[in-house]
Protein backbone atom coordinates (compact mmCIF):
# COMPACT_ATOMS: atom_id res chain seq x y z
CA UNK A 1 0.00 0.00 0.00
CA UNK A 2 3.11 2.49 0.51
CA UNK A 3 4.63 1.64 -2.26
CA UNK A 4 1.17 2.76 -4.47
CA UNK A 5 0.99 6.01 -2.36
CA UNK A 6 5.00 6.84 -2.84
CA UNK A 7 4.19 6.06 -7.06
CA UNK A 8 1.34 8.20 -7.40
CA UNK A 9 2.73 10.87 -5.55
CA UNK A 10 5.95 10.77 -7.90
CA UNK A 11 3.66 10.62 -10.58
CA UNK A 12 1.88 13.34 -9.96
CA UNK A 13 4.53 16.14 -9.55
CA UNK A 14 6.11 14.61 -12.53
CA UNK A 15 3.19 15.56 -14.61
CA UNK A 16 2.62 18.48 -13.00
CA UNK A 17 6.60 19.54 -13.73
CA UNK A 18 6.20 19.24 -17.16
CA UNK A 19 4.83 21.97 -19.57
CA UNK A 20 3.87 20.28 -23.18
CA UNK A 21 4.31 22.45 -26.10
CA UNK A 22 1.55 23.98 -27.32
CA UNK A 23 0.42 23.46 -31.15
CA UNK A 24 0.69 26.41 -33.29
CA UNK A 25 -2.64 27.37 -34.69
CA UNK A 26 -1.17 28.42 -37.92
CA UNK A 27 0.72 24.86 -38.11
CA UNK A 28 -2.01 23.51 -37.27
CA UNK A 29 -4.47 24.57 -39.98
CA UNK A 30 -2.12 25.19 -42.79
CA UNK A 31 -1.71 22.97 -45.66
CA UNK A 32 0.88 23.70 -48.11
CA UNK A 33 -0.66 26.81 -50.37
CA UNK A 34 -1.02 30.39 -49.88
CA UNK A 35 -3.49 32.12 -52.19
CA UNK A 36 -4.07 35.88 -53.24
CA UNK A 37 -7.46 36.91 -51.80
CA UNK A 38 -9.69 39.06 -53.21
CA UNK A 39 -13.28 39.87 -54.96
CA UNK A 40 -14.58 43.26 -56.61
CA UNK A 41 -17.97 42.45 -55.29
CA UNK A 42 -16.61 43.47 -52.11
CA UNK A 43 -17.25 47.48 -50.69
CA UNK A 44 -13.63 49.07 -51.05
CA UNK A 45 -11.58 45.89 -52.36
CA UNK A 46 -9.94 46.59 -55.39
CA UNK A 47 -9.46 43.46 -57.51
CA UNK A 48 -8.47 42.86 -60.80
CA UNK A 49 -5.14 42.18 -63.48
CA UNK A 50 -3.25 44.40 -61.52
CA UNK A 51 -4.71 44.27 -58.00
CA UNK A 52 -4.18 40.87 -56.65
CA UNK A 53 -4.86 41.30 -52.96
CA UNK A 54 -3.37 39.99 -50.19
CA UNK A 55 -1.26 36.53 -50.09
CA UNK A 56 -3.41 34.53 -47.49
CA UNK A 57 -2.67 31.24 -45.71
CA UNK A 58 -5.42 28.61 -47.06
CA UNK A 59 -7.12 25.75 -44.72
CA UNK A 60 -6.18 22.02 -45.24
CA UNK A 61 -9.42 21.44 -46.95
CA UNK A 62 -8.36 23.91 -49.55
CA UNK A 63 -6.33 21.92 -52.41
CA UNK A 64 -5.20 25.25 -54.69
CA UNK A 65 -6.02 28.53 -55.62
CA UNK A 66 -8.44 30.04 -57.83
CA UNK A 67 -8.69 33.45 -59.99
CA UNK A 68 -12.08 34.13 -61.66
CA UNK A 69 -13.40 36.92 -64.08
CA UNK A 70 -17.55 37.46 -64.92
CA UNK A 71 -19.37 39.40 -66.81
CA UNK A 72 -22.86 39.44 -68.58
CA UNK A 73 -24.77 39.93 -64.58
CA UNK A 74 -25.99 42.98 -63.29
CA UNK A 75 -22.37 43.63 -62.15
CA UNK A 76 -18.78 42.66 -63.94
CA UNK A 77 -16.62 40.97 -61.26
CA UNK A 78 -12.80 39.77 -60.27
CA UNK A 79 -12.13 37.63 -57.59
CA UNK A 80 -9.18 35.48 -56.35
CA UNK A 81 -9.26 32.72 -53.90
CA UNK A 82 -8.58 29.29 -52.18
CA UNK A 83 -9.88 26.38 -53.76
CA UNK A 84 -10.67 22.90 -53.16
CA UNK A 85 -11.82 20.93 -56.34
CA UNK A 86 -9.06 20.81 -58.03
CA UNK A 87 -7.52 17.42 -56.97
CA UNK A 88 -5.02 16.97 -60.08
CA UNK A 89 -1.57 18.51 -60.09
CA UNK A 90 -2.09 20.62 -63.11
CA UNK A 91 -3.94 24.18 -63.45
CA UNK A 92 -7.36 23.54 -65.04
CA UNK A 93 -9.12 26.72 -66.89
CA UNK A 94 -12.75 26.66 -68.16
CA UNK A 95 -15.28 28.61 -68.82
CA UNK A 96 -19.35 28.67 -68.00
CA UNK A 97 -22.12 30.43 -68.63
CA UNK A 98 -25.44 30.27 -66.59
CA UNK A 99 -28.78 32.23 -67.02
CA UNK A 100 -26.47 35.10 -69.00
CA UNK A 101 -23.89 35.07 -66.58
CA UNK A 102 -20.27 33.70 -67.91
CA UNK A 103 -17.28 33.39 -65.99
CA UNK A 104 -14.27 32.31 -66.82
CA UNK A 105 -11.68 30.55 -63.91
CA UNK A 106 -8.48 29.08 -62.96
CA UNK A 107 -7.74 26.36 -60.46
CA UNK A 108 -4.22 26.04 -60.19
CA UNK A 109 -1.40 24.43 -57.49
CA UNK A 110 1.39 26.11 -55.95
CA UNK A 111 2.28 29.29 -53.62
CA UNK A 112 0.57 32.48 -54.81
CA UNK A 113 0.05 30.41 -58.38
CA UNK A 114 -3.77 32.92 -58.57
CA UNK A 115 -1.77 36.44 -58.96
CA UNK A 116 -2.46 36.52 -62.96
CA UNK A 117 -3.80 34.51 -65.40
CA UNK A 118 -0.39 33.10 -66.98
CA UNK A 119 0.60 31.92 -63.58
CA UNK A 120 -2.54 30.85 -63.43
CA UNK A 121 -2.17 28.43 -66.42
CA UNK A 122 -3.73 30.23 -68.62
CA UNK A 123 -3.15 29.15 -72.65
CA UNK A 124 -6.01 31.09 -74.14
CA UNK A 125 -7.74 27.38 -74.48
CA UNK A 126 -10.33 26.11 -72.18
CA UNK A 127 -11.57 22.72 -71.21
CA UNK A 128 -14.33 21.07 -71.88
CA UNK A 129 -17.15 21.35 -69.54
CA UNK A 130 -18.36 18.54 -67.05
CA UNK A 131 -21.33 18.30 -69.40
CA UNK A 132 -19.40 17.71 -72.55
CA UNK A 133 -21.25 20.14 -74.11
CA UNK A 134 -20.82 22.45 -77.15
CA UNK A 135 -19.65 25.97 -77.16
CA UNK A 136 -22.24 27.93 -79.65
CA UNK A 137 -23.10 32.00 -79.44
CA UNK A 138 -26.03 33.25 -77.86
CA UNK A 139 -27.92 36.54 -78.52
CA UNK A 140 -31.78 37.37 -79.43
CA UNK A 141 -32.65 40.55 -80.35
CA UNK A 142 -36.69 39.79 -79.56
CA UNK A 143 -36.23 42.09 -76.81
CA UNK A 144 -34.26 44.54 -77.60
CA UNK A 145 -30.92 42.53 -77.30
CA UNK A 146 -28.19 42.91 -80.34
CA UNK A 147 -28.02 40.32 -82.50
CA UNK A 148 -27.78 40.53 -86.35
CA UNK A 149 -25.33 39.07 -89.19
CA UNK A 150 -22.47 40.53 -87.98
CA UNK A 151 -23.78 40.55 -83.74
CA UNK A 152 -23.11 37.47 -82.77
CA UNK A 153 -23.38 37.65 -79.38
CA UNK A 154 -21.35 35.64 -76.57
CA UNK A 155 -19.38 32.67 -76.36
CA UNK A 156 -21.57 30.15 -73.85
CA UNK A 157 -20.43 26.69 -73.00
CA UNK A 158 -24.15 24.38 -73.07
CA UNK A 159 -25.94 22.74 -70.34
CA UNK A 160 -27.86 19.46 -70.44
CA UNK A 161 -30.18 19.24 -72.44
CA UNK A 162 -29.72 21.82 -74.85
CA UNK A 163 -25.79 20.40 -74.92
CA UNK A 164 -25.54 18.45 -78.35
CA UNK A 165 -25.22 21.27 -80.99
CA UNK A 166 -26.04 24.96 -82.16
CA UNK A 167 -28.13 26.69 -84.01
CA UNK A 168 -29.19 29.98 -85.83
CA UNK A 169 -32.77 31.41 -86.80
CA UNK A 170 -34.12 34.43 -88.56
CA UNK A 171 -37.39 36.05 -89.67
CA UNK A 172 -37.40 39.08 -91.16
CA UNK A 173 -35.25 41.76 -89.10
CA UNK A 174 -35.61 38.99 -86.11
CA UNK A 175 -32.19 37.12 -84.84
CA UNK A 176 -32.03 34.44 -82.80
CA UNK A 177 -28.56 32.27 -81.86
CA UNK A 178 -28.41 29.60 -79.08
CA UNK A 179 -28.04 26.02 -78.27
CA UNK A 180 -29.38 23.23 -79.85
CA UNK A 181 -30.48 19.72 -78.21
CA UNK A 182 -30.55 18.34 -81.54
CA UNK A 183 -27.74 15.14 -82.86
CA UNK A 184 -28.12 16.34 -86.20
CA UNK A 185 -27.13 19.29 -89.29
CA UNK A 186 -29.94 20.68 -91.20
CA UNK A 187 -31.27 23.68 -92.45
CA UNK A 188 -34.84 24.72 -92.87
CA UNK A 189 -37.60 26.74 -93.34
CA UNK A 190 -41.06 27.13 -92.01
CA UNK A 191 -43.38 29.03 -90.18
CA UNK A 192 -40.48 30.31 -87.62
CA UNK A 193 -38.49 32.10 -90.69
CA UNK A 194 -35.27 29.84 -91.50
CA UNK A 195 -33.19 28.23 -89.37
CA UNK A 196 -29.97 25.99 -88.87
CA UNK A 197 -28.86 23.73 -86.57
CA UNK A 198 -25.41 22.46 -86.60
CA UNK A 199 -23.04 19.95 -84.56
CA UNK A 200 -19.61 21.87 -84.22
CA UNK A 201 -18.35 24.17 -82.04
CA UNK A 202 -19.14 27.46 -82.35
CA UNK A 203 -20.83 26.78 -85.79
CA UNK A 204 -24.08 29.07 -85.89
CA UNK A 205 -21.11 32.22 -86.27
CA UNK A 206 -23.68 32.79 -89.13
CA UNK A 207 -25.48 30.60 -91.73
CA UNK A 208 -23.56 29.48 -94.19
CA UNK A 209 -20.88 28.17 -91.23
CA UNK A 210 -23.59 26.14 -90.15
CA UNK A 211 -24.52 24.64 -92.94
CA UNK A 212 -26.64 26.34 -95.36
CA UNK A 213 -25.73 26.27 -98.75
CA UNK A 214 -27.21 28.96 -100.11
CA UNK A 215 -24.01 31.20 -99.98
CA UNK A 216 -21.13 31.08 -102.41
CA UNK A 217 -17.44 31.91 -101.24
CA UNK A 218 -15.37 34.27 -102.81
CA UNK A 219 -13.11 32.68 -105.51
CA UNK A 220 -10.50 34.05 -108.38
CA UNK A 221 -12.25 31.23 -110.62
CA UNK A 222 -13.24 32.98 -113.72
CA UNK A 223 -16.51 30.86 -114.17
CA UNK A 224 -17.82 32.25 -110.69
CA UNK A 225 -21.84 32.22 -110.77
CA UNK A 226 -23.98 34.43 -107.76
CA UNK A 227 -27.10 34.54 -106.97
CA UNK A 228 -28.54 37.72 -108.78
CA UNK A 229 -31.45 39.96 -107.44
CA UNK A 230 -32.55 43.19 -106.56
CA UNK A 231 -36.17 43.68 -104.78
CA UNK A 232 -38.56 45.57 -106.06
CA UNK A 233 -37.39 44.78 -109.65
CA UNK A 234 -38.13 41.59 -111.49
CA UNK A 235 -40.95 38.87 -110.92
CA UNK A 236 -39.06 36.61 -108.49
CA UNK A 237 -38.94 37.92 -104.43
CA UNK A 238 -35.34 39.07 -103.33
CA UNK A 239 -35.26 38.90 -99.30
CA UNK A 240 -33.84 37.16 -97.36
CA UNK A 241 -35.14 34.07 -98.49
CA UNK A 242 -35.97 34.88 -102.22
CA UNK A 243 -32.15 34.75 -103.60
CA UNK A 244 -33.10 35.41 -106.65
CA UNK A 245 -31.49 33.63 -110.13
CA UNK A 246 -28.07 31.56 -110.37
CA UNK A 247 -26.67 33.59 -113.00
CA UNK A 248 -22.49 33.12 -114.61
CA UNK A 249 -20.53 36.28 -113.59
CA UNK A 250 -18.53 38.30 -116.13
CA UNK A 251 -14.85 37.72 -116.16
CA UNK A 252 -14.44 41.32 -115.36
CA UNK A 253 -16.88 41.10 -112.31
CA UNK A 254 -15.71 37.31 -111.11
CA UNK A 255 -13.83 38.58 -107.58
CA UNK A 256 -16.70 37.26 -105.43
CA UNK A 257 -20.90 37.76 -104.74
CA UNK A 258 -22.13 40.40 -103.07
CA UNK A 259 -25.05 40.54 -100.61
CA UNK A 260 -26.64 43.67 -99.39
CA UNK A 261 -28.99 45.17 -96.86
CA UNK A 262 -30.49 48.45 -96.50
CA UNK A 263 -33.26 49.75 -94.65
CA UNK A 264 -35.63 52.47 -96.59
CA UNK A 265 -36.38 55.79 -95.35
CA UNK A 266 -39.03 56.22 -92.83
CA UNK A 267 -40.55 52.45 -93.15
CA UNK A 268 -39.83 49.17 -91.82
CA UNK A 269 -38.95 47.90 -95.32
CA UNK A 270 -35.37 46.27 -96.05
CA UNK A 271 -33.70 46.29 -100.00
CA UNK A 272 -32.06 43.26 -100.70
CA UNK A 273 -29.38 43.25 -103.67
CA UNK A 274 -27.17 40.43 -104.98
Amino acid sequence: MLKIIIFSFFSLHLCQGISLPEVRQDVQTRYHYQCYVCNSLDEGVACDDTNTGELMDCLQANTGCRITQGSGGETNFYERSCAEENNSSLSVCNTNSVDGVTDHECICKGDGCNKNWQKAGETGETTPSPSGGKQCYRCSNLDGGECSDYVVGEKVTCEPPMDKGCFISSIEDIYIRDCGESTEDFCMDNESGHSCHCTADLCNEDFYNAGDGNGTLPTEDPTLKCYVCETGQGDKPCDEFGPGELEQCPEYRSVGCLLSKSKVTDSSLSVYRR
